[in-house]
């Protein structure tokens, strides 16, 4: 399953780049995500190893996150790994005009595989969830 979201923020790729992957900034802005621990590495760092802690439905979620592309001002890919999904998140960081246009490519496998009749319905609600959060950061971001 695969979806995209797309925003322009009236700040550079690199101001854009350090708030989204900031551990501290990314709970202002990531709907349900409560806190970023370190596991391994620091999160600008490739192969570094993060813990996100979601509260959902009143639940303590935690998805190991394992970074796989940091080029600054530029690019940030990870792949959160919960036991029933595996998402390869992909920002793309590009400049227009005075500001940035971030893409978000969501890749997300669900385990194990009958799941993914599920995923017909999850869709669009993460889609959704995307957008409000890019919404989030924008509004953020802009202040």
């Amino acid at each position: 399953m695969r979806f995209n979201g797309s925003i322009l923020i009236h700040r550079t790729p690199e101001e854009v780049f350090r708030f989204v992957v900031s551990p501290t900034k990314m709970p202002q802005w990531n709907t349900g995500l409560k806190e970023l621990k370190a596991v391994k590495g620091r999160r600008t760092q490739k192969d570094s190893v993060m813990n996100h802690i979601y509260i959902e439905n009143g639940e303590v979620l935690v998805v190991r996150e394992e970074v796989l592309i940091v080029e600054r001002g530029r690019e940030f890919t990870s792949e959160l790994i919960h036991k029933n999904m595996i998402s390869t998140i992909q920002y793309l960081f590009k400049t227009e005009g005075r500001a940035t246009r971030l893409d978000v490519k969501v890749r997300v496998r669900l385990v194990p595989r009958f799941m993914g009749i599920f995923g017909l319905f999850m869709r669009a609600a993460m889609r959704d969830r995307l957008l409000q959060d890019l919404g989030t950061l924008k509004k953020l971001m802009e202040k």
